[in-house]
This record gives C-alpha cells, sequence and structure tokens, in this order.
C-alpha cells in the first residue's frame, strides 16, 4: 500500500458546555482523490482516531453530473459504521443542483449511508453526556464567484441557518459547518461555539503555518486562510482539505485529516490559537 499522503492535524478547543471530552474529524474537499486504494488509508486513519463525531465540510467530489460517486459513497459508508457523520455541501455539491436527477441521486445514497445532510439545517442530540448542536449552512452559488469579493451580511446569514439560539437557548455546544471561510467573521458574530471550514485549499502555498497564498477569489494572503482562529471564546478551524482541484500543487501545505479533541473547559491547551 502506498505511503499516506496526507497528514493528522490535531487541535484542541475547550468549553464549560462540555461535561466530557470528544473528538470530532473535519473532512473537507476531497474532490475524488483517494488516499490508498478505496481510500483505504483514509478510512484505517479515521478509526485509529476513534472519533465520536464526523463532518464532512464540502467538496467531496467535483460537481461534475458525468462523475462517478462511487467513491464518495464507499467513503461515507465506512465512515458512518465508524461515528455519526454530519454533511453540508460546499460549492461543488451546490453545483450539481443545475442537475436535478444527479443531484437527488448523490442526496439519497449519502442518506443511505447514513449521513445526515444539513444544507440551511440543524440536529441537536447526546453524544458521552454532551449536548451537541449541529448546524450546516449552504450558500448561494453567486457567493463563490471568482474574481469578486463577495459579502455576506448578518440577514443574510440569519436568513439562511436562522439564529445560533434557535430551538436550543444556547445550552448546546454548536458547532456550524461552513464549507467557505471567505465570511469567517459573520459566522464568528453568529456565534457557534466552533466553525469548520475548508474551500481554501490551503491556498496552493502556505508562507508561514498561518498566512497562506491565494484565495480561490483569485486575491491573495486571504484573512482566514488556514488555521485555527479564536475571538470572545468562539473558535474557527480553516482546513487545507485532503483533495485538489483546478491547480493540482501544494507548496508548504500538505493534505490533512483534521482531528478536534474537545474538553471541558478547564485548563485546555490553546497553544496553537490564532486570530488575525
Amino acid at each position: 500500500m502506498p505511503a499516506r499522503t496526507f497528514r493528522i492535524k490535531r487541535y484542541t478547543v475547550s468549553s464549560n458546555k462540555l461535561r466530557t471530552s470528544a473528538r470530532v474529524l473535519v473532512l473537507s474537499d476531497l474532490h475524488h482523490f483517494e488516499h490508498g486504494p478505496e481510500n483505504a488509508e483514509l478510512i484505517s486513519a479515521c478509526r485509529k482516531l476513534k472519533p465520536d463525531l464526523i463532518l464532512f465540510a464540502g467538496d467531496m467530489l467535483t460537481g461534475r453530473p458525468s462523475q462517478s460517486f462511487k467513491d464518495v459513497f464507499h467513503l461515507a459508508e465506512e465512515l458512518a459504521s465508524i461515528s455519526p457523520v454530519y454533511a453540508a455541501n460546499g460549492n461543488h455539491e451546490t453545483q450539481l443542483r443545475d442537475y436535478p436527477g444527479a443531484y437527488k441521486y448523490l442526496m439519497r445514497r449519502l442518506a443511505a449511508s447514513p449521513v445526515t445532510i444539513l444544507n440551511n439545517e440543524s440536529r441537536i442530540f447526546e453524544i458521552s453526556s454532551n449536548r451537541f448542536k449541529v448546524t450546516g449552512l449552504e450558500l448561494p452559488r453567486i457567493k463563490y464567484k471568482k474574481l469578486k469579493k463577495p459579502s455576506l451580511s448578518a440577514e443574510e446569514l440569519a436568513a439562511l441557518i436562522g439564529r445560533r439560539e434557535d430551538g436550543d437557548g444556547g445550552e448546546s455546544f454548536h458547532l456550524l459547518i461552513a464549507h467557505n471561510p471567505q465570511f469567517a467573521d459573520q459566522y464568528l458574530a453568529w456565534g457557534a461555539d466552533l466553525t469548520v471550514c475548508g474551500h481554501f485549499h490551503g491556498g496552493v502555498m502556505r508562507l508561514t503555518e498561518h498566512r497562506v497564498l491565494m484565495s480561490p477569489y483569485g486575491f491573495p494572503l486571504p484573512k482566514y486562510g488556514y488555521g485555527i482562529y479564536e475571538k470572545d471564546g468562539r473558535h474557527l478551524i480553516v482546513t487545507s482539505g485532503l483533495g485538489d482541484h483546478a491547480i493540482p500543487r501544494r507548496i508548504n501545505n500538505p493534505m490533512e485529516l483534521v482531528s478536534i479533541d474537545l474538553k471541558p473547559c478547564a485548563g485546555a491547551d490553546k497553544k496553537e490559537s490564532y486570530f488575525a
């Protein structure tokens, strides 16, 4: 079997909303890239990490109806046998909405995996004595238009996913799956305890650990390009992803599987935290 082509990137986030520790894995931006035959290396790594929860942060495929989804279905089925899996669309899944037959087939098969699809929806559940709420954000395609600097107002965000406290009162540890980190300031202000993003692929090249060269919009040095950010006790993590699309090159920017250890508030290690 070939050597693993990704690293495991670990973070620790603490919260007074947690009673016990839990581990969350984040996968993003595979674009049909396979790590070993049928993603055997990736699946093995996920099993060894023993997660309590797995999040798909979008672009697990490339948005072409002629593309086979067999690899996506196999990965989803294997990971759903490890822990609950929650997913939200990236721009490539959203692009498939232009092809209703292919899109419905994709969603139906993923739901049968079973993966819980959260496109502008939320779920509340309990794991290991912890109460979690997961919200998935799906943005309209215009928010991804290249060579533009799109905006996202608080009102637009609330129209898509409601207010943070809706249906919960703020008691749960709240996770937001938001593929596009371009609007990270709005996500942090919205108020989830932890937001996970992808989309930027680490900026093709990373100049420093947290500074990336280019956003997919075509502009250099995006504010939220890669890593973990914190503001007012809320965290946001941007992963470099597990695959490539359009520009199949990476410089100082390895593919990665993200592992986040969630811990009760006392004495969590925040040495990796960074805020631009």
